[in-house]
């Protein structure tokens, strides 16, 4: 039986260098490698720091979704410290949040995921696009590429509101442990208002339509890409003095049983990442590692993978009750954002 290898390298609509290798065979994918070749090194960038300094440092692992992983630096120095939280704090700290998730998913449909749909002018940064599957006509097409760049604006907005509260964007400053490091002022909450009412007006009226409208000429995609039912969330936006309390729920769904997320079942794998774990004391860096192909380390929960994100979110919340396939996970990207935009408002 004859095997087809294909390579993606450079895989460039993400933070970091990747390249995936699938194996395939009678159109069945039956090995795939994704290879991050990028050494990070954050576990030894973050040495010998000051404590406080993780809400900062740890954001610099990511442009794009630079607050997620400040936000959960602040969580643990708030236990570290006992801290209490204060009502308006909490409140602020999640419209910061839900702001960075806005601009991040707004880019995530229309920069990362539209071009595989619509035929982009033929000018960079979109010059030799390979699209080999554009099924809109030439009026939709037109109009998805306008939204592109009305896009880009709407995700500025976005980073406008977390820049106001947040000091800068990305890569804020005010997202502290304890509260927030930003005051209040009543031009900042009616700047924040106005901001909010254009994002929330593009997500209606062109992101959900447009990925309807991606999701009707494209309904094949609903079959393929389809994983395991394997889905774990942490929960998203934390109230209550000392964190404890979640607006959208933590969950973990397999195999049709829903269970609370344990942090002593979450295991690092580096079997074929260039680490050496001979230490036990200690994981190193060993690039000439025989077998290894990738910097990233393999994450699993209970001896399993599991799929995390917008679509994770909303199944186990109850607000999207659809499968694990690759258009399932566009449409509950789009139906999140537009959920957050409510939310901050």
């Amino acid at each position: 039986m004859s095997l087809q290898r294909i390579m993606f390298s450079p895989v460039t609509r993400l933070s970091g260098l990747l390249s995936v290798d699938v194996i395939v065979e009678q159109g069945r994918v039956i090995e795939a490698n994704a290879g991050g070749t990028m050494f990070r090194g954050f576990e030894w960038i973050m040495r010998d720091r000051q404590v406080n300094d993780a809400v900062y440092m740890t954001q610099r692992i990511c442009g794009i979704c630079s607050l997620a992983h400040g936000a959960v630096a602040s969580y643990l120095l708030d236990e570290l410290y006992n801290n209490d939280l204060q009502e308006n704090a909490q409140y602020l700290r999640n419209i910061m949040y839900a702001a960075d998730f806005l601009q991040n998913h707004i880019r995530h449909f229309y920069l990362f995921s539209l071009p595989d749909f619509v035929i982009m002018p033929n000018h960079p940064p979109f010059h030799g696009q390979n699209l080999i599957d554009a099924r809109l006509d030439p009026k939709d097409n037109l109009r998805l590429v306008n939204h592109y760049f009305e896009a880009v604006k709407a995700a500025q907005k976005s980073h406008e509101i977390l820049a106001m509260f947040g000091g800068k964007a990305p890569h804020q400053h005010s997202f502290v442990h304890g509260g927030v490091a930003v005051a209040l002022t009543a031009d900042k909450i009616n700047r924040a208002l106005a901001l909010i009412k254009d994002i929330k007006k593009f997500v209606e009226s062109h992101m959900v339509p447009d990925t309807e409208l991606i999701a009707r000429v494209y309904s094949d995609y609903f079959r393929i890409g389809i994983t395991p039912e394997h889905l774990l969330s942490f929960g998203l936006f934390r109230f209550g003095v000392k964190n404890e309390t979640f607006l959208w729920k933590s969950g973990v769904l397999a195999d049709g049983r829903f269970s609370l997320p344990r942090l002593d079942l979450i295991k690092e794998d580096v079997n074929r990442s260039w680490f050496d774990e001979s230490n036990k004391l200690e994981i190193k860096p060993d690039p000439h590692k025989t077998g290894a192909y990738t910097w990233v380390k393999s994450v699993q929960y209970e001896g399993r993978h599991y799929q995390v994100g917008p679509l994770a979110r909303m199944i186990i919340n109850g607000f999207y009750s659809g499968g694990v396939s690759t258009m399932d996970r566009i449409y509950a990207r789009t139906l999140e954002t537009l959920l957050i935009t409510e939310l901050v408002q």
